[in-house]
C-alpha cells in the first residue's frame, strides 16, 4: 500500500494521473519491471493522508528479475530490496494564487522479507520527493 501525506494545513494538491515503476537492483545492475498506471486524477485536501490507487496491485516480475530476486533473497536471509518510483503532475491550490502544473517524482527504497511484508527498518523511511 502506498499513500501520500499532505502535512500542510493551508495548501491542497491536485494530482494528474499517477504512474508507478518498480526497479530491482543487484550488483549495480538496474532492471525495470513494469510501469503501472494509477487511477483518475485526484484532489488531496490539506492535512490528510490519501492511499494511492496502486493498493493491492500485484507487480509481476520478468524472468531475469525473478531469478535475481531469488538469488538476493537467498543471500540476504530472505529479504529483497527494490525501488518504487511514482510520477505525476501536481498543482497546488493556495487561496488567491494561480494554478501551475509541476512534475512530481518520488523515489522510495523498499525492503521486504520472505513473507512479502515490509521490513521494520523500511516502514518509517521517508521517500525522496522532487516537484519543482
Amino acid at each position: 500500500q502506498l499513500s501520500i501525506r499532505n502535512p500542510n494545513r493551508d495548501v491542497a494538491f491536485f494530482y494528474d494521473r499517477l504512474y508507478m515503476s518498480v526497479l530491482y537492483r543487484q550488483y549495480g545492475a538496474v532492471v525495470k519491471d513494469h510501469d503501472l498506471a494509477g487511477g483518475a486524477p485526484m484532489y488531496q485536501p490539506p492535512k490528510t493522508t490519501t492511499p494511492l490507487a496502486f493498493e493491492g496491485v500485484a507487480v509481476p516480475a520478468g524472468p531475469a528479475t525473478a531469478d535475481m530476486a531469488r538469488a538476493a533473497a537467498e543471500a540476504g536471509g530472505g529479504a529483497v530490496e527494490f525501488t518504487v518510483k511514482v510520477r505525476s503532475r501536481i498543482r497546488a491550490k493556495v487561496a488567491v494564487w494561480g494554478f501551475h502544473w509541476h512534475p512530481l517524482h518520488v523515489d522510495c527504497d523498499v525492503a521486504v522479507g520472505p513473507d512479502g511484508q515490509l521490513l521494520p527498518e523500511a516502514r518509517q523511511k521517508r521517500c525522496d520527493i522532487d516537484f519543482l
